[in-house]
């Protein structure tokens, strides 16, 4: 990678340096557009999730790092926890934006404005069946809309969690260009997020049915 550092800049620098792109978090409409969604709004919902825990389960949080070389801080977070469920909160690409030459998309992965997605499968996991109905119905009792995430390649920190998790699920939120300076998602969806992942450990016996 190059840098133009302009006139004068290579005083101010030196080789070995780290940079980092200057993005500012912009709210534009209903969406909010920034870098590093993919993914801050993970961060966010455990945030609010750890403020509001529910009493009846004990909720273990990890902010996992290296997802991209290999899924490295996920694998020891989850040895380490060694929880009975886990979730994997991430961001996926929406793909949904028309084609240019008119026809209908076909191939996107999810909507941006179509609610939080559930996975079904990636290219390292399958959805446990259990959790994903566990989700899907919490969500339609309380009102939230969501969506299936379409099964493709890549995969998120599910990869390795369910390894030593015996029930592993991922969650995700909908970005568009996730890999990229800005990103764009949509905020109340973002919300909704965090209400259903709430509602879900919220109600009572549910660890019981895994």
């Amino acid at each position: 990678m190059r840098i133009d550092v302009g006139l004068g800049g290579s005083k101010l620098v030196k080789l070995g340096d780290r940079a980092t792109f200057d993005t500012k978090l912009t709210v534009l409409g209903p969406s909010l557009r920034g870098k590093a969604l993919d993914d801050r709004l993970g961060v966010f919902t455990i945030i609010q999730l750890l403020k509001n825990a529910p009493e009846n389960v004990d909720l273990l949080a990890a902010f996992t790092v290296q997802e991209e070389l290999g899924l490295r801080g996920a694998k020891i977070a989850a040895y380490h926890l060694n929880p009975d469920i886990g979730i994997a909160l991430d961001s996926t690409p929406a793909n949904d934006l028309p084609h240019f030459d008119g026809e209908e998309n076909t191939i996107h992965n999810t909507k941006l404005d179509g609610g939080p997605a559930i996975y079904l499968m990636d290219g390292a996991t399958i959805g446990d069946r259990r959790l994903i109905k566990w989700l899907s119905e919490t969500a339609d009792a309380e009102g939230i809309p969501w969506q299936y995430r379409q099964p493709g390649r890549g995969g998120t920190d599910a990869g390795s969690i369910h390894r030593p998790v015996r029930v592993c699920q991922a969650f995700l939120f909908r970005c568009r260009s996730v890999i990229c300076i800005r990103r764009l998602a949509w905020c109340a969806k973002m919300t909704l997020s965090t209400q259903l992942n709430y509602c879900m450990l919220l109600c009572p016996g549910w660890t019981r049915a895994f």
